[in-house]
């Protein structure tokens, strides 16, 4: 390592690069004139990680909307939702209006099962 000087006298240790040894197949022993540099391959960040996020998260609403017109269950909607804790957001945002579904439908709760939500 390489000590470096600023001008208050402060010495900081230089970092070397990483050196890996290859060793030859036959003879089990190090070549020392065989060495390579390691380095990390760069990985770009995304630039709108949300707009990921959002289509995502429309993807999953489409999938909870598909189960949700297939359902036919002899189960109180209360019991059924416990067993899925991720469809009660999609359900809450729904009957809050803040996801809009393709198709018009009334659906019509006790007080009840709206305190639960």
């Amino acid at each position: 390592m390489h000590n470096i000087q600023d001008e208050e006298g402060l010495v900081a240790p230089e970092p070397e690069p990483r050196q890996e040894t290859i060793l030859s197949k036959g003879k089990g022993e190090v070549d020392h004139n065989d060495q390579k540099l390691v380095s990390k391959e760069y990985k770009p960040h995304v630039p709108y990680p949300n707009e990921i996020r959002k289509d995502r998260t429309e993807e999953q609403f489409g999938k909870f909307l598909k189960l949700l017109k297939k359902l036919h269950i002899n189960l109180p909607v209360i019991e059924a939702l416990s067993q899925m804790p991720n469809a009660v957001k999609f359900l809450k945002e729904i009957l809050t209006n803040k996801q809009k579904l393709d198709e018009v439908s009334h659906v019509e709760l006790n007080a009840v099962y709206l305190a639960i939500l």
